[in-house]
């Protein structure tokens, strides 16, 4: 038997179907803009996990794998991150030049930062370095009132550089570390070196410095250093809050690592460190003896 629909409803069926058209788009749009609904107590981010030590710098968990995908493990590839943005007053230097890089950290109004929150004794750490990881500087600038920072690096050879800010910020009760970087040039022929072989002792201004590392990618892992002068353990002394300082860069992008020791290495220090991928590195250990500040390089090769 076939359904007769009375006439004085069919005039309303358009109307109808029209709406029902109408709300399901707007369900589907609002499902969009709100995501999946989180159940309660789960994790918001993998990443969580990391411990945030006083100096404002992301230390990972000694074993953790890093769930967030190794790209999170490095940082100072962009010019700009949370807001702020590095703004170096020249781009261009000349080989052996000692003309001072001048730059400031802009908010993301424009406006030139003028207040910073120290990080291991210091509100700005800068470092500098070519494209093929050579001439690695550890610097630390000086700020005037408006917000510019002056430094000097050594101009070494020419060809590109690269400029690495490393600092923190204090929003209300947060401080946030941040990380940047951006590419200058010393005009010139250029012909990138050849890494250091790879070695696991490196010889620096009479010391012998010994490494131990069995990486594993994406996972904290311990790297350990040991320090001697004439067959005797060194006498390392505190050097910007800490025994020792270690920065690690990617051959290629220049992905940056700064990591600090922990209080477990017994006749060593102890880095607990995460290589983000495989590839070659270059890893500067700044160490403190007698008033001095010493930095042996080594080279990794992470298959």
């Amino acid at each position: 038997m076939r359904s007769v629909i009375d006439p004085a409803l069919r005039r309303w069926l358009p109307l109808v179907s029209a709406v029902t058209f109408v709300a399901l788009l707007l369900g589907v749009a609002v499902g969009r803009l709100t995501g999946p609904v989180t159940e309660p107590g789960a994790a918001a981010d993998p990443g969580d996990e990391a411990a945030v030590a006083e100096d404002g710098h992301i230390h990972p968990v000694p074993g953790q794998t890093d769930a967030a995908g190794p790209a999170a493990a490095v940082t100072g590839q962009s010019m700009s991150a949370s807001g702020y943005t590095l703004i170096p007053q020249a781009r261009e230097f000349d080989a052996g030049d000692d003309t001072p890089l001048r730059f400031h950290i802009a908010d993301s109004y424009g406006t030139p930062v003028t207040s910073f929150t120290e990080i291991h004794e210091a509100p700005m750490h800068l470092f500098v370095m070519r494209r093929d990881l050579s001439g690695y500087q550890h610097l630390h600038p000086t700020m005037d009132d408006d917000g510019t920072w002056t430094a000097t690096p050594e101009w070494a050879a020419s060809g590109p550089w690269r400029i690495i800010t490393d600092f923190a910020v204090a929003e209300g009760d947060t401080t946030i570390p941040i990380t940047l970087g951006v590419d200058v040039s010393v005009p010139g022929e250029y012909r990138a070196a050849d890494l250091p072989p790879a070695e696991d002792v490196v010889r620096v201004d009479g010391f012998e410095v010994t490494m131990e590392f069995a990486p594993e990618v994406a996972v904290s892992s311990p790297l350990l250093l040991r320090v001697t002068r004439d067959g005797e353990p060194a006498e390392l002394e505190p050097y910007l809050g800490a025994v020792g300082h270690l920065v690690v860069l990617r051959d290629g992008d220049l992905g940056f690592l700064h990591v600090h020791p922990d209080d477990g290495g017994g006749d060593a220090l102890r880095f607990w460190t995460t290589i983000p991928s495989q590839g070659d590195y270059r890893a500067h250990f700044d160490f403190k003896v007698d008033g001095q500040v010493h930095t042996a390089g080594f080279t990794l090769s992470i298959p």
